[in-house]
């Protein structure tokens, strides 16, 4: 239920945006300047099939977001040792 809060999800990405660091910060501000979006959706750089929600705290309507259920994201320690050691 979205309680009329705004979605964008229409952004034109340039190809291989995801290893283009400058171009996704300037996306973001582009969009969260603009202050019509409560919410953003996005592709997950991580796993492509999914999307991200990033919140924009300028909305009007931010303050009145909840929390309703959190769930983990774990890695499986074989892509990255490195970070379980």
């Amino acid at each position: 239920q979205n309680h009329g809060a705004s979605f964008f999800s229409g952004f034109l990405y340039q190809k291989n945006w995801h290893h283009d660091f400058e171009y996704t910060q300037w996306m973001g501000s582009e969009i969260m300047q603009d202050k019509t979006s409560l919410a953003i959706a996005c592709p997950s750089a991580v796993v492509q099939q999914e999307q991200n929600f990033l919140l924009n705290p300028a909305h009007k309507d931010y303050g009145k977001i909840r929390l309703k259920e959190v769930s983990g994201f774990y890695f499986d320690e074989r892509l990255f040792p490195s970070m379980y050691r």
